[in-house]
């Protein structure tokens, strides 16, 4: 496979991905919620909301339509497609115009709860279940000890790429196409030649406190189904540990991949890179399809709960997006508006992470430039 082949694969491969994603985001947000907005099922099921929901569907639809024939075009005119800054900024492009057809559809909905004139629920108690949180406590730390394999593996590669510093080439591959080919370099120095080993220890320090505030996150349980609604949560927290393992060591192995390679001076073999990659992407399906199953399952009824925790309050909420809490302990809550988890932007952990990640990513664009 061509390096050329490679990109129009990658391009397209996204754009239809980036459709996907934003087109079943409200199928699969949370169950009290409506594009980001809290409103009962109920609701939910009106004209108006329906016609909410359509609009919102029919102008995604519009959008991955004109963005594909935008790139189909420039795939056509531009022969060289190796890094082309164009096919980056219409995939830029594309999301930022899915979020802008969020945004009117979030609006929207916000208008429409606020014509019902609905009453805010009152009372309502928060019970702590000392054996529930022993038996989730028990679970967690089990998959928090197998986090430190990749975490040593890190330290390894960190150690063994000093140990062969001095033998490595002037010119250090920094990126591998699918069939384990060079498309990438950068010059040698420390900072090159350790990020492999430094980002595999800070994914794995990031994930491992991703999956302790996942575990310690509150579970909203309903007491006409106490025993089934626990069983529910224990069986999607051991497999949201399980995609998140499977993940870490995904990327593990990529980096020693490109450690060894460095260090070697070879090509990875094609199985080596299609296995890291089908791990990669069978993580983010379990994850998706946990996800979906445990909203499913979970026997929570709107109508028999009369407390909403801060996490589902509107007031806290920007844009239905981020959740904005300086007050609320919990730095993940899951999100409104799609699958999984967001950060507690207000809380000082969560800023943290936020840098943490965005340092990553920083130094992920900049060392493969080079």
């Amino acid at each position: 496979m061509t390096n050329t082949t490679f990109t129009i694969l990658s391009v397209i491969g996204t754009n239809v991905i980036l459709y996907i994603l934003f087109v079943l985001t409200p199928y699969f947000s949370t169950a009290d919620t409506y594009m980001g907005v809290f409103l009962e099922h109920a609701y939910r099921q009106t004209p108006e909301a329906k016609k909410i929901l359509k609009s919102f569907l029919i102008h995604t639809t519009i959008t991955f339509i004109i963005t594909t024939l935008m790139i189909l075009l420039l795939l056509i005119k531009i022969p060289v497609l190796n890094h082309s800054p164009l096919l980056g900024g219409i995939l830029l492009l594309e999301t930022l115009l899915y979020f802008v057809v969020y945004g009117k559809s979030y609006a929207q909905t916000k208008a429409y709860k606020k014509s019902l004139n609905l009453p805010q629920p009152t009372g309502g108690k928060l019970l702590i279940d000392t054996a529930f949180m022993e038996q989730k406590n028990k679970i967690k730390m089990i998959y928090k000890k197998l986090l430190y394999i990749p975490l040593v593996i890190g330290l390894f590669l960190g150690a063994y790429t000093l140990y062969h510093y001095n033998e490595m080439p002037q010119l250090i591959p920094t990126h591998f196409n699918i069939v384990g080919e060079i498309d990438g370099w950068a010059n040698k120095n420390i900072a090159t030649a350790l990020f492999p080993s430094g980002m595999t220890i800070l994914i794995t320090l990031l994930f491992s406190y991703s999956l302790d505030s996942a575990f310690n996150k509150r579970s909203k349980l309903s007491k006409e189904q106490l025993e089934k609604g626990k069983t529910v949560i224990l069986k999607y927290l051991k497999w949201s540990a399980l995609t998140i393992l499977i993940l870490v060591f995904a990327i593990t192995s990529m980096m020693m991949g490109i450690v060894f390679s460095t260090v070697q001076g070879v090509t990875l073999t094609p199985i080596y890179n299609y296995l890291s990659v089908g791990a990669i992407f069978l993580s983010v399906i379990l994850m998706g399809y946990n996800s979906y199953c445990y909203k499913r399952n979970l026997p929570y009824k709107e109508e028999n709960e009369a407390y909403l925790p801060p996490e589902e309050q509107d007031d806290y909420w920007l844009w239905g997006l981020f959740y904005n809490n300086p007050n609320d302990p919990a730095v993940l809550v899951a999100k409104r508006h799609g699958l999984g988890w967001t950060i507690n932007v207000g809380s000082f952990k969560g800023k943290l992470i936020i840098l943490v990640t965005l340092l990553i990513i920083i130094g992920t664009i900049i060392f493969s430039s080079h």
